[in-house]
């Protein structure tokens, strides 16, 4: 049953393949290379090497095998697999994120990382080129060396990558913040280029808990994924809205992805209260639309998979500025995309659940 005309997940991923960066880069980056290790920090076992650091596959391969084929762990990195499970959950398109390359672009080694995103750019250009229309590739282009974020997002701009730009959350340390104008050509470029830029969790300064937690460290998980979420709330308002970026660039388009929505309400709240009153104080500039939420009505856009309050929060941000993912290929939504996505937003009104689940994602990526 087709609950929805239009179903686009404006949150979905890739699997890379594992050797992908091994074949690309092995003999040029050594030992440096991402690739599977068997033992890592004197364990055994199977393990992602992303540069300086592991993730332990053997737990993360077992879950995916208990809720997920073969078949549809094909769809992970074999376009026509993807285009098959598509079809047969009533999708009109995806827009495609990485996996493993987004733990790979919080290495500090920039070169690596930059070697790493072209290679795995081209990669996910070729899997595009099966079916453009439905699968919406997200170019890596981290920004730390401007020219070099220029250039390869008008290469792979040029070869299909019609998702948009993903980049570090927050800039690696060391480098300028986002607001200084040594970044201002790229803000530019992509506003030129009308794509929606992809601010992605996982992506900043914070370790994702589930990944690389030790046994030291398990008792404080919790504390890990409250920083990791709450990253976003910083980013948008020190870099993009205080720091006069949505100013200089204002049809600048940002994607707040895989954050959920429950914090948008308070998030809007603070912003448009204490922070202006800590700028007023410390003499800081202020944005030029007041009060500030109003950046969130015409440049920004949170995107959710299974928000358990996502039909309070709606109604309360607007649908207009809400999007919807199914995280697939990881095993977090049940399939049966259309019925889920129909039972969660039961409630709220139809012309609002056919903006969330499709219609604000076609015209964010001009579909």
């Amino acid at each position: 049953m087709r609950n929805f005309e239009c179903l686009i997940s404006a949150d979905s991923h890739m699997t890379e393949p594992l050797d992908l960066w091994a074949k690309a880069l092995g003999k040029k980056l050594g030992e440096r290379t991402p690739r599977v290790v068997e033992e890592y920090d004197g364990l055994k076992g199977r393990f992602f090497f992303t540069g300086s650091r592991a993730i332990r596959l053997g737990e993360r391969e077992k879950a995916r095998a208990a809720i997920r084929s073969s078949e549809l762990e094909d769809a992970g990195f074999i376009p026509a697999a993807r285009v098959s499970y598509q079809q047969q959950e009533g999708i009109q398109a995806e827009v495609l994120n990485p996996t493993d390359m987004m733990h790979i672009l919080q290495e500090r080694d920039r070169d690596l990382v930059r070697a790493c995103c072209e290679v795995y750019n081209d990669w996910l250009a070729e899997f595009c080129s099966y079916n453009p229309e439905r699968l919406l590739g997200v170019a890596l282009t981290p920004i730390e060396d401007v020219n070099w974020a220029q250039a390869e997002l008008q290469r792979t701009w040029k070869k299909g990558l019609r998702g948009g730009p993903m980049i570090n959350l927050e800039p690696p340390e060391g480098f300028p913040p986002y607001h200084h104008a040594y970044y201002d050509p790229f803000w530019s470029l992509v506003q030129e280029l009308d794509m929606p830029l992809m601010l992605h969790s996982i992506t900043g300064r914070v370790r994702d808990p589930f990944h690389f937690t030790t046994p030291e460290d398990l008792q404080r998980t919790g504390r890990g994924l409250f920083l990791l979420m709450g990253e976003i709330m910083g980013v948008l308002s020190d870099e993009f809205i205080q720091g006069g970026i949505l100013d200089r660039f204002p049809r600048l388009k940002l994607i707040c992805a895989e954050f959920e929505i429950s914090w948008l309400p308070w998030f809007l709240g603070e912003l448009d209260g204490h922070t202006l009153a800590i700028a007023r104080r410390q003499g800081r500039t202020m944005p030029k639309r007041i009060p500030p939420s109003e950046y969130v009505k015409t440049n920004i856009w949170a995107s959710f998979i299974d928000d358990p309050f996502a039909k309070n929060i709606i109604p309360l941000v607007g649908a207009d500025r809400i999007v919807w993912g199914t995280d697939f290929p990881h095993p977090r939504l049940p399939m049966g995309a259309q019925e889920f996505a129909a039972n969660f937003l039961k409630g709220l009104p139809r012309h609002d659940q056919e903006k969330v689940v499709g219609g604000n994602a076609a015209s964010l990526w001009s579909l």
